[in-house]
């Protein structure tokens, strides 16, 4: 993730994950993903791919809206123009009806790895049309996370 450091010495990659509110935030996620990846399973089991495809993103959106909405930050902009809204929220559904169905057919560590594989894309998009700095060091820890994957795979 900070790679760029490295110039400072060999542990100020590392370092800079506590000095770095981005960093944190990430591993915070992930540490969040994990834990929530298992308690999604079990929920499955129970219910099925459909209705956690809609019932988990109704809970976890209404957490955020009441968090902005506590925070003040609530904003309204895209009622002016709810088709590109529309059109994430329906790729979004699309992705959590796969991720769900996948979840059913496969165990979890093989779909996430599978799943992660898509970090090439979000990192080529980032690089391309957002201008993201440092692509090639990017692609080189994504690139990294995909040769994970490749090992749960072929030995999991």
């Amino acid at each position: 993730m900070n790679l760029h450091h490295v110039r400072r010495g060999w542990a100020a990659p590392l370092l800079a994950v506590t000095k770095e509110k981005g960093s944190l935030l990430i591993l915070a996620a992930s540490a969040m993903y994990g834990y929530t990846l298992t308690l999604a399973k079990v929920a499955l089991i129970a219910s099925g791919p459909w209705f956690m495809a809609s019932a988990y993103p109704l809970l976890l959106s209404a957490a955020f809206v009441a968090v902005l909405a506590a925070r003040r930050q609530l904003g309204w902009d895209w009622v002016r123009r709810p088709w590109p809204a529309l059109g994430v929220g329906l790729c979004m559904a699309a992705m959590l009806v796969c991720h769900y169905w996948s979840l059913v057919q496969a165990p979890a560590a093989y779909m996430i790895a599978v799943k992660r594989l898509s970090i090439i894309m979000a990192v080529l998009y980032g690089g391309v049309f957002l201008k993201e700095a440092r692509l090639a060091q990017h692609l080189m820890a994504s690139g990294l996370m995909v040769a994970g994957a490749v090992v749960i795979l072929l030995l999991g």
